[in-house]
């Protein structure tokens, strides 16, 4: 006869190791209506004391660094940036992030140095897009060649004013990539990167880009701090889309001042 007990107690250290349990109870049971109490037939070699519990255990384990492996991997795909999250990176890391004009030049040649950029220029040079090519050579300017996420390349430009003075400034940053990124993802990515910080223009006073205020300079009527995506959609139609950052500053005396004033 087998030797039947009410009850089968063994300890589970995991949900897959319950269910195991059940499934070895219900094939010992009698398979006619009345069967009663859970049987198992006694004349059975039986396993040694705890060596279930250790063959559960091994398979709990394997389950759980299976879990932590495929968490992991997840995580790597999730955290893996897009060609233009990778561009916005750039210009916080090396252009806004930083403190001051010579401050944003040291950060560009660190991390240059760190991700093995190519330099192809580095000179002192008149302020850019003053149409004064041939003007005072009162700025500097570096430029490196770079991998985005994907293979593409794009060139990063920075320009300071040397020496700069407390009321004026002109930093430009500007990243060119060699194929077109997608605008949507841009405008998601300065939106995840900078928050509350920045706030979009919604002047519609430019047609052909889409810019970000710096929040705390508009504060104080300051608009020349900000981030432009140009678009080519109108003029260079077919360009790539380029990322720029400017920080500028006039002396109150100068024309120019007006064009940092915040829209309406």
């Amino acid at each position: 006869m087998p030797a039947c007990t009410s009850a089968f107690e063994a300890r589970a250290d995991s949900l897959f190791s319950m269910r195991v349990l059940l499934s070895l109870t219900r094939s010992g049971t009698r398979p006619w209506p009345d069967s009663g109490p859970i049987c198992f037939d006694a004349s059975v070699p039986r396993l040694p004391a705890g060596a279930l519990t250790l063959k559960f255990q091994g398979r709990s384990n394997m389950r759980f660094w299976a879990t932590i492996i495929s968490a992991q991997m997840l995580a790597t795909v999730a955290t893996a940036q897009t060609p233009s999250e990778k561009a916005v990176s750039i210009l916080n890391e090396v252009c806004i992030a930083p403190n001051s004009s010579e401050a944003v030049m040291a950060a560009g040649e660190k991390t240059a140095l760190k991700e093995n950029w190519k330099l192809f220029r580095s000179e002192a040079a008149p302020m850019p897009f003053m149409h004064n090519e041939n003007g005072v050579k009162n700025s500097f300017i570096s430029a490196w060649e770079l991998n985005l996420p994907g293979g593409s390349r794009a060139r990063l430009y920075v320009s300071v004013l040397r020496p700069e003075r407390p009321d004026f400034k002109y930093t430009v940053c500007l990243i060119q990539p060699e194929i077109d990124l997608d605008g949507d993802d841009l405008t998601q990515s300065i939106d995840r990167q900078f928050g509350s910080a920045v706030t979009k223009d919604i002047s519609g006073r430019f047609k052909d880009e889409k810019s970000w205020f710096f929040v705390e300079e508009q504060s104080k009527g300051n608009c020349g701090k900000e981030i432009l995506l140009a678009l080519h959609q109108l003029s260079q139609h077919g360009k790539p889309k380029t990322l720029t950052f400017t920080d500028f500053v006039y002396p109150s005396d100068w024309p120019a001042a007006d064009s940092t004033r915040c829209p309406n």
